[in-house]
């Protein structure tokens, strides 16, 4: 009697066990784990889970190490910051019981052999929207990076209107016409004359 009392116990011991553990079971999958700056990599995440739905959760270690495309996807696209150094791609997974995985992928980011082009980031603007009155002054910034570490020239240029600016920041003066599109434009380059650049669209409202 002992000894069915003590197998009864152990049995219901396991199945309670085995009922409460973790029943997913997360992989990630990268394109590519070394990258140069601003370079874009593909992770894909594989779970396997008896329970759904499955919702997903990524973080960037240390935070600003670059950018996720979505942070909620089981698919994402992840941009390489403009600097060197190791970021750590980590992903939580829950099931709707409230089960969850989590798994991270290292990525070294590493500079760019030989003379290559500026890496330039998207213009940020005060008027984030695009939208803005006639007449109105907007502030522009652009994060730019040469791979080689040397100096960088900065030019601004708009379609309309009136830009200022020698360095990565710029103001721009709307035109007064109602119902304009303007374009302003800034050009990145290096010593050597390599160059990038990006570009923006403002409407007069």
């Amino acid at each position: 009697m002992k000894i069915k009392t003590t197998f009864l116990i152990f049995s219901v011991f396991f199945i309670f066990f085995a009922g409460c553990r973790s029943t997913l079971d997360l992989t990630l999958y990268v394109s590519k784990s070394v990258v140069y700056p601003r370079e874009q990599v593909e992770i894909t995440s594989y779970v396997h889970q008896e329970k759904s739905p499955v919702t997903y959760r990524w973080e960037i270690s240390p935070v600003g190490c670059g950018v996720i495309s979505c942070p909620t996807c089981s698919r994402v696209w992840w941009r390489a910051p403009i600097y060197t150094g190791t970021c750590a791609i980590g992903l939580t997974a829950i099931d709707g019981d409230g089960d969850d995985a989590y798994e991270a992928v290292l990525i070294s980011v590493v500079p760019v052999a030989g003379n290559f082009p500026p890496v330039a980031g998207d213009i940020v603007a005060s008027a984030s929207s695009g939208a803005v009155l006639p007449g109105e002054t907007v502030s522009l910034y652009v994060d730019a990076y040469d791979p080689e570490g040397g100096p960088l020239k900065y030019k601004w240029s708009a379609t309309c209107g009136r830009v200022q600016g020698s360095d990565s920041g710029a103001a721009w003066n709307a035109p007064l016409t109602h119902g304009t599109s303007c374009v302003v434009t800034v050009t990145v380059s290096d010593v050597p004359g390599a160059a990038s650049g990006d570009s923006k669209t403002f409407t007069v409202l």
